[in-house]
């Protein structure tokens, strides 16, 4: 919810340190248990956030759907798609969202549902590159069998892995 939060801000303008309102919006806004003791800092930047996020019934319009599913799973240090994992994850989040608004009337109908978006499939192929080839899996367990106790019944099990 923050990231979708972050994506429906509507002014820049007196706008709190990004890192300040994340930790505001994640540990307190979202956390209710720990929102009483907020220091003073987090309450400005949650009160400055409520004052300029867009009302949940802009999500009505399907390019501002586009918009903020784009802005939520886009990193933040390269501007590049996140992974499709990821990505998945955090449309579900938003849907789960939506569908709450939809209870409670804030949306007629959930906008998510039916929407063609096109996420990042994900790869299905082994890269060699990252996976121990033969002999440095032989070396490894050599390696793990001179650990003692346990050595021998770890290599039963990292041999299982590897093979």
């Amino acid at each position: 919810m923050m990231l979708t939060t972050m994506a429906m801000l509507s002014s820049e303008k007196g706008k709190p340190d990004d890192a300040l309102l994340r930790r505001a919006l994640t540990r307190y806004a979202f956390n209710t248990k720990q929102r009483a003791e907020a220091p003073r800092d987090v309450i400005a930047a949650l009160e400055w956030a409520a004052k300029n996020t867009e009302n949940v019934d802009t999500l009505a319009d399907l390019d501002v759907v586009h918009t903020v599913l784009d802005e939520i799973t886009t990193r933040r240090r390269d501007n590049k798609r996140m992974a499709a994992v990821t990505t998945k994850k955090y449309r579900g989040i938003l849907h789960n969202a939506l569908e709450f608004a939809v209870i409670k009337k804030a949306l007629a109908a959930n906008p998510l549902t039916g929407l063609t978006w096109i996420s990042i499939r994900t790869s299905t192929e082994v890269d060699r590159r990252s996976v121990v080839n033969p002999a440095q899996g032989r070396a490894f367990l050599a390696a793990v069998r001179e650990h003692a106790p346990s050595g021998p019944r770890l290599v039963a099990l990292y041999g299982a892995m590897l093979y």
